[in-house]
C-alpha cells in the first residue's frame, strides 16, 4: 500500500477537495470511543449462546477471525477515505469516484443494516428496562408487554436530542459511559460463574447445524464500519497510522469485553443456554443484576444513538448526493430526518414486539456484509488493482471471496434457526 501522507499531498496537488483542517476537532481518543462503542452493542448480551453452539475452541477462533476481518475491512475503508479526501467523506463520495453508476449501493446497504439495528436496539432497551423496573419495584399490576412499551416510549425524549448532534465525535462522553456500563456487565458474567461445572465436553461443538447458526453472530460481532467515515471526516489531520490506531484499539477493547461474557456464563450453564440474554442465566432478583440491566439498557441506548448517525448520513447522500445542504437548511433537514428515524423505529419496535429476530437476521446479513466487507473490498481492488506480490492486496481479495460466501452461509443459518 502507498504512503497515505503522500497520497493526501498528491490529491491536494491535483485540486481534489480536501478537509478544512482548521475546523476539525476529532481526535484519536474521540474516534476510539465512537468505534469501540459502535462495535460493542447488544451482541455482548447474546454472544454466550453462539459459544454454546460452537464450543470454546471454535468459538474463540471465530471471534479472533471476526476481529481480524473487521480490522482489515476498516483499514480498507480508511485507506479509501484518504485516497479520496473530501469535505465530507462518505460511502457515496468514494463510490462515485470508483463506481459512479453504483454510488447508491453502499448507502442503501447501510440503511438496510442500520434501520434493522435501530429497531432491534429499541426492543432490547425496552425489554431490559421493563424487567429492571418490574424486579426493582415488584410490579404486578402491569404486564411485561405494557411495561416494555412504556419504557420504549419514555426513551424517545432522552435519545432524540443526542441523536441530533451534528458530529458523531461529539458523543465522546456518552460513549465512555456506555463502555463503563459494558465493563460492569462483563464483570457480572465473571462474578456469577460456577467454575466447578466445567467439562471438557464444552470445548467442542455439538453439531454442524449449531455451528452454522452461531457463525453469523461471531462474524458480525464487531460490525461498526458504518461509522468509520464519519470519524475520518471529523478528525483533524487523519492518517492511516492514526486510523489504524483507532480501529485496532477499539477491536482489542471488543475482545477484552466479549471473551469473558462469551466464555464464563457458558462454563456455568453449559449447553443449556436458551434464554435470550445473559440476564436469563444469572439470578434476576440480585441487586447487582438489576443494576446490570439498567447498565445494559443505557449501553444499548447509546448504540441506538450511534446508529442514527449513519442512517441520516446515508439518507442525506441518497437525497442530495455530494451537494450536501449547509447552514440552516442542513439543520432543518437533520431535525426532520432524525424525527422520522426515531418515530419509525419506535413504532416498528412496538408493533412487531418480539417477532423481529429473523427479519433482522436477514437484513443484518445483507446490509452489514455488503457495506462492511464486500463493497469496500470491491472498491479497493477496483481502484488499486490486484497485486499478487502484495500481502495486503491478496488479503483483501481473500476477504472478498470469504465474505461473498457468507451470504449463502448466513441465509442457511437463519433458516436453520427458524426451523430448529
Amino acid at each position: 500500500m502507498s504512503n497515505s501522507k503522500s497520497d493526501y499531498a498528491e490529491n491536494i496537488s491535483k485540486n481534489i477537495p480536501t478537509d478544512n483542517q482548521s475546523i476539525k476537532h476529532g481526535s484519536v481518543f474521540s474516534g476510539y470511543t465512537v468505534m469501540a462503542k459502535s462495535m460493542i452493542g447488544s451482541g455482548i448480551l447474546s454472544i454466550t449462546f453462539a459459544c454454546a453452539g460452537t464450543g470454546l475452541i471454535l468459538g474463540i477462533f471465530m471471534l479472533l477471525l471476526a476481529a481480524l476481518l473487521t480490522w482489515l475491512s476498516l483499514h480498507v475503508i480508511s485507506k479509501l477515505s484518504l485516497e479520496f479526501p473530501d469535505k465530507q467523506v462518505s460511502f457515496y463520495s468514494i463510490t462515485q469516484r470508483v463506481f459512479p453508476k453504483y454510488s447508491w449501493t453502499l448507502d442503501a446497504a447501510v440503511l438496510l443494516d442500520c434501520i434493522g439495528s435501530a429497531i432491534c436496539f429499541i426492543h432490547i432497551m425496552g425489554t431490559l428496562l421493563a424487567h429492571a423496573f418490574i424486579e426493582l419495584f415488584s410490579i404486578t399490576s402491569v404486564s411485561e408487554r405494557v411495561m416494555t412499551i412504556i419504557t420504549q416510549t419514555g426513551l424517545v425524549p432522552i435519545m432524540f436530542p443526542l441523536s441530533l448532534l451534528k458530529d458523531i465525535t461529539d458523543t465522546k462522553i456518552i460513549n465512555i459511559i456506555g463502555l463503563v456500563c459494558l465493563i460492569y456487565v462483563a464483570i457480572l458474567s465473571v462474578v456469577f460463574t460456577d467454575f466447578s461445572s466445567y467439562s471438557t465436553d464444552l470445548l467442542w461443538p455439538t453439531n454442524f447445524t449449531q455451528i452454522l447458526i452461531a457463525f453469523p453472530i461471531m462474524i458480525f460481532a464487531f460490525s461498526c464500519q458504518q461509522n468509520i467515515l464519519a470519524v475520518v471526516s471529523e478528525m483533524k489531520n487523519p492518517t492511516i497510522k492514526r486510523l489504524d490506531t483507532i480501529t485496532g484499539s477499539a477491536i482489542i477493547t471488543g475482545l477484552l469485553l466479549y471473551v469473558p461474557v462469551m466464555i464464563f456464563p457458558f462454563l456455568t450453564f453449559g449447553r443449556n443456554v436458551n434464554a435470550p440474554t445473559i440476564f436469563g442465566l444469572i439470578p434476576r432478583g440480585h441487586p447487582a443484576v438489576i443494576v446490570g440491566m439498567f447498565a445494559a439498557a443505557i449501553s444499548v441506548g447509546i448504540s441506538y444513538i450511534l446508529v442514527v448517525f449513519p442512517i441520516r448520513s446515508s439518507m442525506m447522500s441518497l437525497i442530495y448526493g455530494t451537494n450536501q445542504p449547509t447552514g440552516r437548511k442542513e439543520l432543518m433537514v437533520r431535525v426532520a430526518l432524525v424525527t422520522g428515524i426515531v418515530l419509525i423505529s419506535l413504532a416498528t419496535a412496538i408493533g412487531v414486539g418480539k417477532n423481529y429476530g429473523y427479519a433482522i437476521s436477514f437484513t443484518g446479513l445483507l446490509g452489514a456484509n455488503t457495506c462492511g466487507f464486500v463493497m469496500p473490498c470491491i472498491l479497493y481492488l477496483k481502484h488499486f488493482g490486484i497485486d499478487w506480490k502484495s500481502v495486503s492486496s491478496v488479503s483483501v481479495l481473500l476477504m472478498l471471496v470469504f465474505c461473498i460466501a457468507l451470504y449463502p452461509l448466513g441465509i442457511t443459518a437463519a433458516v436453520l434457526e427458524l426451523v430448529t
